[in-house]
């Protein structure tokens, strides 16, 4: 069927993109390893419910799924008063929360953030225009497994404790 739509857009966001036929799909996983000089072999399954989302491509859905679903983190970043013509943007405050992330992080954001953004991390920085996202907004994401199933309807599961949106006021 292959109606997996930006794909290759996908793979920016998501390390492992499992493309399934099935809801719920049950994910198998099996490990070899070795105690006390004897070799053991275990095996796991997981039933993973998928869960539908509206769109007609894969990314925009799962994206704006994320902004709806999601509570907004505010973070003081604009200064007010006299203190705007003093200080500029507060870096500081939004260091705070991008200092940790690693390079399997990225963040979303506006045009109009995304140059402040590069200057205190090296992290990718994506802009997405069909996304309409607003000039306060980020998604900060860690890269984790994406389940799609190749349907009509696109239907997903990864894991939302990886996105944290920050709203920037």
């Amino acid at each position: 069927m292959n109606l997996i739509k930006n794909k290759e857009d996908l793979s920016l966001y998501f390390d492992d993109i499992l493309v399934v036929n099935s809801n719920p799909y049950i994910l198998t996983s099996s490990s070899v390893y070795k105690v006390d000089g004897e070799i053991k072999y275990s095996s796991k399954k997981e039933e993973i419910n998928l869960y539908k989302i509206k769109g007609d491509n894969h990314l925009i859905s799962i994206l704006n799924d994320i902004l709806e679903n999601l509570n907004l983190e505010k973070v003081d970043f604009y200064p007010k008063g006299i203190l705007k013509f003093i200080k500029g943007n507060n870096s500081n405050n939004l260091n705070k929360f991008i200092k940790n992330l690693s390079q399997n992080n990225f963040i979303i954001t506006s045009d109009r953030l995304k140059s402040e953004i590069k200057k205190v991390t090296n992290i990718n920085v994506y802009t997405i225009k069909e996304l309409k996202l607003d000039d306060n907004l980020l998604i900060i994401g860690e890269r984790n497994r994406l389940i799609v199933r190749d349907s009509q309807e696109i239907e997903v599961y990864f894991d939302k404790s990886k996105f944290k949106i920050l709203h920037l006021v």
